[in-house]
Protein backbone atom coordinates (compact mmCIF):
# COMPACT_ATOMS: atom_id res chain seq x y z
CA UNK A 1 0.00 0.00 0.00
CA UNK A 2 1.36 3.63 -1.25
CA UNK A 3 1.13 6.28 1.22
CA UNK A 4 0.44 9.25 -0.29
CA UNK A 5 2.31 12.55 0.68
CA UNK A 6 -0.08 14.90 1.19
CA UNK A 7 -2.22 12.45 3.49
CA UNK A 8 1.40 12.28 5.29
CA UNK A 9 1.56 15.71 5.82
CA UNK A 10 -1.85 16.34 6.98
CA UNK A 11 -1.50 13.76 9.21
CA UNK A 12 1.56 15.79 10.66
CA UNK A 13 -0.62 18.75 10.79
CA UNK A 14 -2.58 16.79 12.99
CA UNK A 15 -0.31 15.43 15.64
CA UNK A 16 1.19 19.25 15.80
CA UNK A 17 -2.38 20.23 17.10
CA UNK A 18 -3.05 17.54 19.23
CA UNK A 19 0.31 18.40 21.13
CA UNK A 20 -1.06 20.73 23.52
CA UNK A 21 -4.16 18.29 24.58
CA UNK A 22 -1.50 15.50 24.67
CA UNK A 23 0.19 17.39 27.32
CA UNK A 24 -3.15 17.71 29.33
CA UNK A 25 -3.14 14.19 29.07
CA UNK A 26 0.17 13.54 31.01
CA UNK A 27 -0.44 16.01 33.68
CA UNK A 28 -3.59 13.86 33.88
CA UNK A 29 -1.54 10.59 34.19
CA UNK A 30 0.22 12.35 37.26
CA UNK A 31 -3.11 12.86 39.11
CA UNK A 32 -4.01 16.70 37.54
CA UNK A 33 -7.56 15.44 37.13
CA UNK A 34 -10.92 17.50 36.09
CA UNK A 35 -13.72 17.44 38.45
CA UNK A 36 -17.43 18.34 38.48
CA UNK A 37 -20.26 17.56 39.91
CA UNK A 38 -24.01 18.53 39.57
CA UNK A 39 -25.55 19.62 42.48
CA UNK A 40 -29.58 19.08 43.35
CA UNK A 41 -29.26 21.38 46.27
CA UNK A 42 -28.52 24.43 47.60
CA UNK A 43 -25.84 25.11 50.47
CA UNK A 44 -25.44 28.09 52.00
CA UNK A 45 -23.84 31.05 50.21
CA UNK A 46 -22.87 32.58 53.10
CA UNK A 47 -20.27 30.07 54.79
CA UNK A 48 -18.34 31.55 52.14
CA UNK A 49 -19.30 34.95 50.91
CA UNK A 50 -19.95 37.33 53.93
CA UNK A 51 -20.99 40.56 53.43
CA UNK A 52 -19.41 43.51 54.73
CA UNK A 53 -15.79 41.36 54.71
CA UNK A 54 -13.96 44.91 52.99
CA UNK A 55 -12.87 47.40 55.24
CA UNK A 56 -12.58 50.67 53.90
CA UNK A 57 -11.35 53.44 56.03
CA UNK A 58 -10.40 57.14 54.56
CA UNK A 59 -10.51 60.13 55.81
CA UNK A 60 -10.08 63.76 54.35
CA UNK A 61 -6.60 65.87 54.41
CA UNK A 62 -8.90 68.67 56.82
CA UNK A 63 -11.63 68.98 58.43
CA UNK A 64 -12.99 71.83 56.65
CA UNK A 65 -12.53 73.32 52.43
CA UNK A 66 -13.54 76.03 50.65
CA UNK A 67 -15.77 75.95 48.23
CA UNK A 68 -13.80 75.37 44.42
CA UNK A 69 -11.05 73.09 46.39
CA UNK A 70 -10.23 69.58 46.19
CA UNK A 71 -11.43 67.66 48.83
CA UNK A 72 -8.64 64.84 49.36
CA UNK A 73 -9.74 61.37 50.61
CA UNK A 74 -7.21 58.84 51.62
CA UNK A 75 -6.54 55.75 53.89
CA UNK A 76 -7.16 51.96 53.11
CA UNK A 77 -8.84 48.88 52.03
CA UNK A 78 -8.59 45.63 53.33
CA UNK A 79 -9.93 42.29 51.84
CA UNK A 80 -11.34 40.64 55.30
CA UNK A 81 -11.44 37.19 53.91
CA UNK A 82 -9.44 34.38 53.60
CA UNK A 83 -9.49 34.58 49.42
CA UNK A 84 -8.42 37.20 46.82
CA UNK A 85 -10.98 39.86 45.60
CA UNK A 86 -10.71 40.78 42.15
CA UNK A 87 -12.60 43.71 40.08
CA UNK A 88 -13.42 45.67 43.01
CA UNK A 89 -14.41 49.60 43.19
CA UNK A 90 -15.33 51.95 45.54
CA UNK A 91 -17.70 54.22 45.58
CA UNK A 92 -18.89 57.46 47.02
CA UNK A 93 -21.91 59.34 47.21
CA UNK A 94 -21.77 63.14 48.93
CA UNK A 95 -24.59 64.56 51.18
CA UNK A 96 -25.61 67.63 52.74
CA UNK A 97 -27.73 68.56 55.53
CA UNK A 98 -27.58 65.41 57.62
CA UNK A 99 -30.96 65.32 59.73
CA UNK A 100 -31.64 63.45 62.89
CA UNK A 101 -32.39 60.06 63.46
CA UNK A 102 -35.87 60.96 63.83
CA UNK A 103 -36.70 62.79 60.14
CA UNK A 104 -35.35 59.73 58.74
CA UNK A 105 -34.20 60.99 55.12
CA UNK A 106 -30.97 62.90 53.20
CA UNK A 107 -32.74 66.70 52.17
CA UNK A 108 -29.64 67.28 49.73
CA UNK A 109 -28.07 64.35 47.74
CA UNK A 110 -25.42 65.74 46.02
CA UNK A 111 -23.14 63.52 43.72
CA UNK A 112 -21.39 60.36 43.50
CA UNK A 113 -18.10 59.58 42.16
CA UNK A 114 -15.77 56.42 42.19
CA UNK A 115 -12.86 56.84 44.44
CA UNK A 116 -11.12 53.62 43.15
CA UNK A 117 -11.69 51.33 40.09
CA UNK A 118 -11.01 47.28 39.28
CA UNK A 119 -9.32 46.90 42.36
CA UNK A 120 -7.11 43.45 43.42
CA UNK A 121 -6.64 42.44 46.90
CA UNK A 122 -5.11 39.38 48.18
CA UNK A 123 -6.67 37.55 50.90
CA UNK A 124 -6.12 39.43 54.15
CA UNK A 125 -4.22 42.21 52.26
CA UNK A 126 -4.83 45.94 52.53
CA UNK A 127 -3.83 48.80 49.98
CA UNK A 128 -3.44 52.29 50.50
CA UNK A 129 -5.98 54.77 48.26
CA UNK A 130 -6.38 58.12 47.59
CA UNK A 131 -8.94 60.05 45.78
CA UNK A 132 -9.97 63.48 44.71
CA UNK A 133 -13.63 64.86 44.97
CA UNK A 134 -13.48 68.57 43.36
CA UNK A 135 -15.87 71.07 45.06
CA UNK A 136 -18.18 73.45 43.16
CA UNK A 137 -17.32 77.21 43.12
CA UNK A 138 -20.80 77.14 43.90
CA UNK A 139 -20.71 74.78 46.10
CA UNK A 140 -23.12 75.84 49.35
CA UNK A 141 -21.57 75.88 52.41
CA UNK A 142 -22.55 73.87 55.82
CA UNK A 143 -21.74 70.11 56.71
CA UNK A 144 -21.19 67.47 54.07
CA UNK A 145 -20.44 63.44 54.36
CA UNK A 146 -19.28 61.42 52.22
CA UNK A 147 -20.55 57.82 52.00
CA UNK A 148 -18.74 55.17 50.54
CA UNK A 149 -19.55 51.03 49.32
CA UNK A 150 -17.78 48.81 47.93
CA UNK A 151 -18.75 46.43 45.24
CA UNK A 152 -17.31 43.72 43.09
CA UNK A 153 -17.41 43.03 38.81
CA UNK A 154 -20.11 46.05 38.79
CA UNK A 155 -22.60 43.83 40.47
CA UNK A 156 -21.55 42.01 43.99
CA UNK A 157 -22.38 44.54 47.39
CA UNK A 158 -19.24 43.42 49.50
CA UNK A 159 -19.36 46.36 51.73
CA UNK A 160 -22.93 48.30 51.97
CA UNK A 161 -25.78 48.52 49.76
CA UNK A 162 -25.24 50.85 46.95
CA UNK A 163 -28.60 51.41 46.08
CA UNK A 164 -29.35 52.47 49.51
CA UNK A 165 -28.56 55.25 51.81
CA UNK A 166 -28.89 53.62 55.11
CA UNK A 167 -26.13 50.37 54.65
CA UNK A 168 -23.07 51.85 53.84
CA UNK A 169 -19.40 50.73 54.18
CA UNK A 170 -17.81 53.69 56.15
CA UNK A 171 -18.22 57.70 55.70
CA UNK A 172 -16.57 60.53 56.91
CA UNK A 173 -17.25 64.24 57.28
CA UNK A 174 -15.85 68.14 56.28
CA UNK A 175 -17.25 71.25 56.02
CA UNK A 176 -17.22 73.91 53.53
CA UNK A 177 -17.08 77.76 53.66
CA UNK A 178 -18.97 79.58 51.88
CA UNK A 179 -21.19 82.42 51.50
CA UNK A 180 -23.44 80.87 49.09
CA UNK A 181 -26.32 79.13 50.39
CA UNK A 182 -28.55 78.71 47.64
CA UNK A 183 -29.17 76.67 44.80
CA UNK A 184 -31.63 73.30 43.35
CA UNK A 185 -32.00 70.15 44.94
CA UNK A 186 -34.43 67.72 45.07
CA UNK A 187 -36.20 67.38 48.38
CA UNK A 188 -36.28 64.15 49.12
CA UNK A 189 -37.97 64.75 52.79
CA UNK A 190 -41.15 64.99 50.43
CA UNK A 191 -40.97 61.85 47.70
CA UNK A 192 -43.99 59.68 46.91
CA UNK A 193 -44.07 56.34 44.89
CA UNK A 194 -47.25 55.60 43.85
CA UNK A 195 -48.76 57.62 46.47
CA UNK A 196 -47.10 56.44 49.24
CA UNK A 197 -44.35 58.53 51.33
CA UNK A 198 -40.37 57.68 50.11
CA UNK A 199 -38.51 57.72 53.21
CA UNK A 200 -34.23 57.09 52.19
CA UNK A 201 -33.51 55.59 55.55
CA UNK A 202 -36.88 53.29 55.75
CA UNK A 203 -37.87 50.18 54.08
CA UNK A 204 -38.91 50.62 50.67
CA UNK A 205 -42.88 50.86 49.21
CA UNK A 206 -44.71 47.86 47.90
CA UNK A 207 -46.61 48.55 45.14
CA UNK A 208 -49.41 45.46 42.53
CA UNK A 209 -48.20 44.22 39.71
CA UNK A 210 -49.35 45.22 36.52
CA UNK A 211 -50.72 48.98 37.87
CA UNK A 212 -48.70 52.13 37.07
CA UNK A 213 -46.56 53.84 39.61
CA UNK A 214 -45.82 57.69 39.91
CA UNK A 215 -42.94 58.63 41.53
CA UNK A 216 -42.96 62.44 42.34
CA UNK A 217 -40.46 64.49 44.16
CA UNK A 218 -40.51 68.03 43.79
CA UNK A 219 -36.95 69.87 42.78
CA UNK A 220 -36.54 73.58 44.66
CA UNK A 221 -34.63 76.55 43.48
CA UNK A 222 -33.73 78.61 46.16
CA UNK A 223 -31.56 81.36 44.23
CA UNK A 224 -33.38 84.88 43.49
CA UNK A 225 -32.76 83.33 39.57
CA UNK A 226 -34.75 81.68 37.27
CA UNK A 227 -33.24 78.57 36.35
CA UNK A 228 -33.27 76.07 33.49
CA UNK A 229 -32.22 72.42 34.82
CA UNK A 230 -31.45 69.57 33.13
CA UNK A 231 -33.09 66.31 34.38
CA UNK A 232 -31.39 62.56 33.73
CA UNK A 233 -33.39 60.00 34.29
CA UNK A 234 -32.31 56.34 34.64
CA UNK A 235 -34.65 53.51 35.50
CA UNK A 236 -32.75 50.23 36.23
CA UNK A 237 -34.16 47.07 37.48
CA UNK A 238 -32.71 45.64 40.78
CA UNK A 239 -29.81 48.43 40.98
CA UNK A 240 -27.54 51.26 39.39
CA UNK A 241 -24.55 49.44 38.80
CA UNK A 242 -24.33 48.31 35.42
CA UNK A 243 -25.82 49.85 32.25
CA UNK A 244 -27.33 46.57 31.27
CA UNK A 245 -29.72 47.35 33.84
CA UNK A 246 -30.79 50.44 32.87
CA UNK A 247 -34.78 49.25 31.52
CA UNK A 248 -35.49 53.22 29.70
CA UNK A 249 -33.73 56.24 30.47
CA UNK A 250 -34.37 59.94 29.05
CA UNK A 251 -32.89 63.67 29.70
CA UNK A 252 -35.35 67.44 29.54
CA UNK A 253 -34.99 70.50 30.42
CA UNK A 254 -37.21 72.25 32.68
CA UNK A 255 -37.51 75.81 34.23
CA UNK A 256 -37.86 76.68 38.14
CA UNK A 257 -39.35 80.44 39.11
CA UNK A 258 -37.01 82.10 41.71
CA UNK A 259 -37.22 80.64 45.04
CA UNK A 260 -40.22 78.18 43.57
CA UNK A 261 -40.05 74.65 42.61
CA UNK A 262 -40.96 72.62 40.17
CA UNK A 263 -42.47 68.40 40.74
CA UNK A 264 -40.76 66.18 38.79
CA UNK A 265 -42.91 63.12 37.83
CA UNK A 266 -41.53 59.66 36.37
CA UNK A 267 -44.14 57.09 35.86
CA UNK A 268 -43.48 53.51 35.32
CA UNK A 269 -46.41 52.05 33.56
CA UNK A 270 -47.33 47.91 33.82
CA UNK A 271 -44.40 47.10 36.02
CA UNK A 272 -43.34 43.36 35.22
CA UNK A 273 -40.10 43.46 37.57
CA UNK A 274 -39.49 42.65 41.01
CA UNK A 275 -37.47 45.86 42.30
CA UNK A 276 -36.90 49.16 40.40
CA UNK A 277 -34.16 51.79 40.93
CA UNK A 278 -34.76 55.64 39.52
CA UNK A 279 -32.14 57.42 39.70
CA UNK A 280 -32.44 60.99 38.99
CA UNK A 281 -29.96 63.70 38.49
CA UNK A 282 -30.45 67.64 38.07
CA UNK A 283 -27.69 70.02 36.71
CA UNK A 284 -28.51 73.88 36.39
CA UNK A 285 -28.22 74.52 32.38
CA UNK A 286 -25.11 76.17 30.85
CA UNK A 287 -22.78 76.03 33.45
CA UNK A 288 -19.04 74.48 33.37
CA UNK A 289 -17.94 71.57 35.86
CA UNK A 290 -15.97 73.98 38.18
CA UNK A 291 -19.76 75.91 38.49
CA UNK A 292 -22.02 72.96 38.48
CA UNK A 293 -24.60 72.62 41.07
CA UNK A 294 -26.05 68.91 41.19
CA UNK A 295 -28.47 67.14 42.88
CA UNK A 296 -29.12 63.52 43.24
CA UNK A 297 -32.01 61.19 43.72
CA UNK A 298 -31.84 57.09 44.20
CA UNK A 299 -35.51 55.81 44.71
CA UNK A 300 -36.48 52.17 44.79
CA UNK A 301 -39.56 49.92 45.06
CA UNK A 302 -40.89 46.48 45.15
CA UNK A 303 -43.36 45.27 43.08
CA UNK A 304 -45.27 42.42 44.84
CA UNK A 305 -46.24 38.68 43.37
CA UNK A 306 -43.63 38.90 40.92
CA UNK A 307 -40.33 36.98 40.52
CA UNK A 308 -36.77 36.91 39.02
CA UNK A 309 -33.20 35.09 39.97
CA UNK A 310 -29.97 37.11 40.32
CA UNK A 311 -26.77 36.30 41.21
CA UNK A 312 -25.75 37.58 44.74
CA UNK A 313 -21.85 36.52 44.49
CA UNK A 314 -19.75 33.75 42.07
CA UNK A 315 -16.18 33.37 43.29
CA UNK A 316 -13.54 30.49 44.57
CA UNK A 317 -12.77 30.16 47.94
CA UNK A 318 -9.23 29.59 47.82
CA UNK A 319 -6.64 31.03 45.12
CA UNK A 320 -3.85 30.35 44.21
CA UNK A 321 -4.15 26.87 44.52
CA UNK A 322 -2.09 24.85 45.13
CA UNK A 323 -1.61 20.64 44.54
CA UNK A 324 -2.79 18.86 47.59
CA UNK A 325 -4.64 22.03 48.44
CA UNK A 326 -8.56 21.57 48.57
CA UNK A 327 -11.13 24.61 46.91
CA UNK A 328 -14.21 25.30 45.70
CA UNK A 329 -16.29 27.23 43.29
CA UNK A 330 -19.16 29.00 44.99
CA UNK A 331 -22.04 30.82 43.11
CA UNK A 332 -24.59 32.00 45.01
CA UNK A 333 -27.98 32.94 43.64
CA UNK A 334 -31.67 34.27 45.08
CA UNK A 335 -35.35 35.15 44.27
CA UNK A 336 -35.71 38.72 43.97
CA UNK A 337 -38.32 38.74 46.61
CA UNK A 338 -40.00 36.64 48.84
CA UNK A 339 -41.29 34.29 46.64
CA UNK A 340 -40.03 31.40 44.56
CA UNK A 341 -38.78 31.83 40.87
CA UNK A 342 -39.80 27.95 39.33
CA UNK A 343 -37.27 26.17 37.50
CA UNK A 344 -34.33 28.57 36.91
CA UNK A 345 -30.69 26.95 35.79
CA UNK A 346 -27.76 28.01 36.75
CA UNK A 347 -24.63 26.67 35.34
CA UNK A 348 -20.97 27.55 36.39
CA UNK A 349 -17.53 26.21 35.17
CA UNK A 350 -13.96 26.87 35.88
CA UNK A 351 -11.43 26.84 33.19
CA UNK A 352 -7.37 26.92 33.49
CA UNK A 353 -5.21 28.59 31.73
CA UNK A 354 -4.79 26.23 28.56
CA UNK A 355 -8.87 26.57 28.41
CA UNK A 356 -9.71 23.32 29.72
CA UNK A 357 -12.65 22.80 31.62
CA UNK A 358 -11.36 21.84 35.53
CA UNK A 359 -14.58 22.12 37.54
CA UNK A 360 -18.11 22.74 37.25
CA UNK A 361 -21.66 22.88 39.00
CA UNK A 362 -25.18 22.73 37.76
CA UNK A 363 -28.33 23.35 39.86
CA UNK A 364 -31.87 23.51 38.06
CA UNK A 365 -34.93 23.80 40.65
CA UNK A 366 -36.83 26.31 42.42
CA UNK A 367 -34.72 29.41 44.04
CA UNK A 368 -36.61 31.44 46.77
CA UNK A 369 -35.84 34.97 48.54
CA UNK A 370 -33.17 33.22 50.96
CA UNK A 371 -29.65 33.56 49.77
CA UNK A 372 -28.34 30.16 48.75
CA UNK A 373 -25.20 28.57 47.13
CA UNK A 374 -24.12 26.16 44.43
CA UNK A 375 -21.10 24.69 45.08
CA UNK A 376 -18.14 22.31 43.44
CA UNK A 377 -14.64 21.12 44.49
CA UNK A 378 -11.85 21.92 42.62
CA UNK A 379 -9.82 18.94 41.34
CA UNK A 380 -7.25 18.52 44.91
CA UNK A 381 -4.14 17.40 42.97
CA UNK A 382 -4.20 20.31 40.32
CA UNK A 383 -2.21 23.39 40.71
CA UNK A 384 -4.27 26.30 39.57
CA UNK A 385 -2.88 29.72 39.26
CA UNK A 386 -5.19 31.35 36.67
CA UNK A 387 -8.92 30.43 36.04
CA UNK A 388 -11.67 31.73 34.27
CA UNK A 389 -15.10 31.58 36.01
CA UNK A 390 -18.12 31.35 33.39
CA UNK A 391 -21.57 31.04 34.89
CA UNK A 392 -25.11 31.80 33.68
CA UNK A 393 -28.49 32.00 34.72
CA UNK A 394 -31.83 30.98 32.94
CA UNK A 395 -34.61 31.27 34.15
CA UNK A 396 -37.85 28.18 33.84
CA UNK A 397 -38.35 28.60 29.70
CA UNK A 398 -34.77 29.06 29.20
CA UNK A 399 -33.97 32.53 28.39
CA UNK A 400 -30.83 34.42 29.90
CA UNK A 401 -31.13 35.76 32.89
CA UNK A 402 -27.60 37.16 33.30
CA UNK A 403 -23.96 35.90 32.90
CA UNK A 404 -20.66 36.65 34.38
CA UNK A 405 -17.00 36.18 33.69
CA UNK A 406 -14.67 36.72 36.39
CA UNK A 407 -11.00 36.15 35.63
CA UNK A 408 -8.35 35.07 38.31
CA UNK A 409 -4.41 35.54 37.86
CA UNK A 410 -2.23 34.79 40.14
CA UNK A 411 0.31 37.45 37.75
CA UNK A 412 -2.06 40.38 39.30
CA UNK A 413 -2.63 38.71 43.08
CA UNK A 414 -0.18 39.60 45.51
CA UNK A 415 3.77 39.48 45.55
CA UNK A 416 4.97 35.98 44.06
CA UNK A 417 1.85 34.24 44.13
CA UNK A 418 1.75 32.16 41.20
CA UNK A 419 2.86 28.44 42.64
CA UNK A 420 5.73 26.50 40.79
CA UNK A 421 4.64 23.24 39.05
CA UNK A 422 6.59 20.41 40.32
CA UNK A 423 9.64 18.86 38.51
CA UNK A 424 7.73 15.79 37.41
CA UNK A 425 5.08 16.87 35.77
CA UNK A 426 7.34 20.06 33.87
CA UNK A 427 9.52 16.66 32.90
CA UNK A 428 6.09 15.04 31.61
CA UNK A 429 5.17 18.11 29.38
CA UNK A 430 8.76 18.78 27.72
CA UNK A 431 9.00 15.11 26.80
CA UNK A 432 5.46 14.70 25.55
CA UNK A 433 6.47 17.71 23.64
CA UNK A 434 9.52 16.62 22.26
CA UNK A 435 8.24 13.15 21.10
CA UNK A 436 5.76 15.21 19.25
CA UNK A 437 8.04 17.65 17.58
CA UNK A 438 10.59 14.25 16.97
CA UNK A 439 7.31 12.49 15.49
CA UNK A 440 6.23 15.62 13.21
CA UNK A 441 9.74 16.50 11.73
CA UNK A 442 10.01 13.07 10.83
CA UNK A 443 6.62 12.80 9.19
CA UNK A 444 7.38 16.20 7.41
CA UNK A 445 11.03 14.85 6.10
CA UNK A 446 9.46 11.32 5.36
CA UNK A 447 7.11 13.30 2.74
CA UNK A 448 9.79 15.21 1.01
CA UNK A 449 11.81 12.07 0.48
CA UNK A 450 9.29 10.38 -0.64
CA UNK A 451 7.96 13.19 -3.12
CA UNK A 452 11.21 13.16 -4.32
CA UNK A 453 11.47 9.71 -5.29
CA UNK A 454 7.80 10.02 -6.46
CA UNK A 455 9.42 12.81 -8.94
CA UNK A 456 12.39 10.87 -9.77
CA UNK A 457 10.18 7.66 -11.10
CA UNK A 458 8.22 10.21 -12.61
CA UNK A 459 10.95 11.36 -15.09
CA UNK A 460 11.99 7.91 -15.17
CA UNK A 461 9.37 6.32 -16.95
CA UNK A 462 9.59 9.05 -19.38
CA UNK A 463 12.55 8.59 -21.21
Amino acid sequence: MKIKPKAILLTGMLFSILIPQLNLTAQESIGLNRAGVEAGQLGNCFDTYRFGSLEIELTPSRNQYKAGEGVIVKGTVKNGNNYPLVGIDIMARVVKDIPNANDQAYTKSIEEFIVVKNLTLDAGESKDIEAVYNLSTKAEGGEYEMYFFGYQENRFNITGLSFTDDIYGSRLSFSVENNNNTGIYFDQTRTTVGGQKHINHAYVTKHEAGKSVEIKIPLKNTTDQVQKVRIEANLYKWDGLREENIERTNSREVTIPARGEVEIVETVANPYLPVYYLKLKANIADKSEAQRQESLSNIRFVVENLNAARFNWVGLNTFPKAAGQEGKIVTCIHNTSNGVANGISVETKVTDQNGREIASSVYRGDIGGAISAVEAQLPKDKIINKALITSVLKDGDGKLIDSVNIMYDCNTIGNNKCIAEPVGQIIVRSVVGIIGGVIVLGLVAYSILLQKKRRKNNISSNQ
